[in-house]
């Protein structure tokens, strides 16, 4: 039932994203896919385990802030959109993967 919860969840931040990008004004959806659900997500990590995952967490968010800049930078220098995601997401999974393999 968790796991479902944790679903549910979700799905309702990535179709409120879409909509307000849509619809309404997409400084809005930017504001909702900053949700912290991270953050919340502590609430299912066990004690002796949270301390590492927030450092986790950090490191996470730094790297997920370089891939932001790279993925504008894409943008605005009139690359595709499906390019410019998949390459930055690329990236960002590349760096993770060398941290996670290499450099912990």
């Amino acid at each position: 039932m968790e796991y479902l919860f944790i679903f549910l969840f979700g799905g309702f931040l990535m179709t409120l994203i879409k909509y307000l990008a849509d619809n309404i004004d997409p400084d809005y959806a930017g504001i909702i896919a900053a949700f912290p659900v991270a953050i919340i997500s502590t609430l299912f990590i066990q004690k002796n385990k949270l301390s590492s995952y927030l450092i986790s967490y950090i490191r996470s968010i730094f790297i997920l802030f370089l891939s932001g800049i790279v993925y504008y930078l894409f943008i605005i220098h009139n690359y595709s959109k499906h390019y410019s995601l998949f390459s930055t997401l690329f990236i960002w999974l590349t760096i993770n993967i060398i941290y996670v393999l290499y450099l912990k």
